[in-house]
């Protein structure tokens, strides 16, 4: 399998057409691995208060947030990404 196939640091092959499964399966263990499956799995998903009481909180969710978009937007193909943005 050539690197392009492949997401950036990541060793997951890129979503397509006829890897749904195994991309899945991988994705979720590469999240879980990494602390972000929380807010992606459902657990985690709403975002806390923004006031003093939870500002910790608060980053932490922004924090995880933005690493598990980014590891998701890595492994899903630009053509595919621009898809999924006008749909949501």
């Amino acid at each position: 399998m050539d690197s392009l196939s492949r997401s950036a640091g990541l060793g997951i092959e890129l979503l397509n057409q006829s890897n749904y499964k195994m991309w899945k399966s991988c994705m979720e263990s590469y999240l879980v691995g990494e602390e972000l499956w929380a807010v992606v799995g459902g657990k985690d998903k709403d975002k806390p208060e923004d006031n003093v009481a939870n500002a910790e909180a608060l980053k932490k969710w922004i924090t995880t947030n933005a690493k598990a978009e980014f590891v998701l937007k890595k492994s899903i193909p630009l053509h595919c990404l621009s898809i999924l943005s006008s749909a949501a």
